[in-house]
């Protein structure tokens, strides 16, 4: 049984850089103009999907995962928290997180993912892009053991993978290097049908550390915590609604009853902006 209580208004979305952190300047260097919308296709795209965040108790982020299990399975049949880590990339005037700031409709950002602790021996190149408020991501799959490689400067993909050149093009015209490494400990229950994917993402111990490595090591010494939006004190966790074009009915509910706890975050900006004001 959902334990929720149940609101039926839908509060303002707090913004985190209102709501816990100062407001940080970027360059206001002209900027290149966004690649065409020939970058972006690729065999291999992921279809969109729409992402609804929420910051919330661990009290609350339980409750969502109980009664969410009754509708998905767990991703890739994993039940216990799963460490990710997330390295990601800018341009020199942080083009990106710029684009962020501004809250521009169309925007992207660059990233390299990996899964377990210590992380497995294959990580992905990711281009994760907005429109609006779909969400859509291309990723390129490699080993471990040759990222440096690939992100070093004479690096050149292999014709035949349309995702790492596309990552490799926008990165060199952006001439994107590391910024800050990301991690967390994540949930996940989802479930691909006809009508596109559905999934309910947990995440807890937001962490992060500057770098300027190419690869996802990190200092040990170096984690810092990730401050989080919300207005009761108690949040510890983003939890995130995810689907394509029309959530399930279970899914609209659970996303009404969550309304006062709907948050903009993003974990780049948020590692960045505690970063920059440190």
């Amino acid at each position: 049984m959902l334990l929720l209580p149940v609101y039926f208004a839908v509060s303002k979305v707090i913004d985190y850089e209102l709501s816990v952190l100062p407001q940080i300047e970027v360059s206001n260097t002209p900027q290149p103009p966004l690649p065409a919308g020939t970058v972006w296709k690729s065999e291999t795209l992921l279809p969109g999907r729409v992402e609804t965040k929420f910051a919330v108790s661990e009290e609350l982020a339980g409750q969502v995962w109980e009664a969410s299990r009754q509708y998905l399975p767990a991703d890739r049949g994993i039940y216990k928290p799963q460490r990710i880590t997330s390295l990601y990339l800018d341009a020199p005037a942080l083009t990106f997180l710029r684009w962020h700031k501004e809250g521009r409709s169309a925007r992207f950002k660059l990233r390299v993912r990996g899964y377990g602790d210590p992380v497995g021996d294959r990580v992905f190149l990711e281009i994760k892009r907005k429109e609006g408020s779909t969400v859509y991501k291309q990723r390129a799959e490699v080993s471990t053991a040759t990222l440096m490689r690939v992100l070093g400067d004479s690096f050149t993909a292999h014709p035949g993978c349309p995702n790492l050149q596309d990552f490799m093009k926008i990165r060199h015209q952006f001439q994107a290097e590391p910024k800050v490494l990301v991690s967390c400990l994540r949930e996940a229950l989802r479930e691909t049908g006809p009508s596109g994917e559905t999934a309910v993402t947990i995440d807890r111990h937001i962490s992060f550390q500057p770098t300027r490595r190419r690869d996802l090591d990190g200092e040990p010494g170096a984690w810092r915590s990730a401050t989080l939006p919300g207005v009761t004190g108690l949040e510890t966790s983003i939890v995130e609604l995810k689907y394509t074009e029309e959530p399930p009915a279970w899914m609209k509910a659970l996303i009404v009853r969550l309304a006062p706890y709907r948050v903009s975050f993003s974990k780049y900006r948020a590692a960045m902006q505690q970063h920059l004001v440190m």
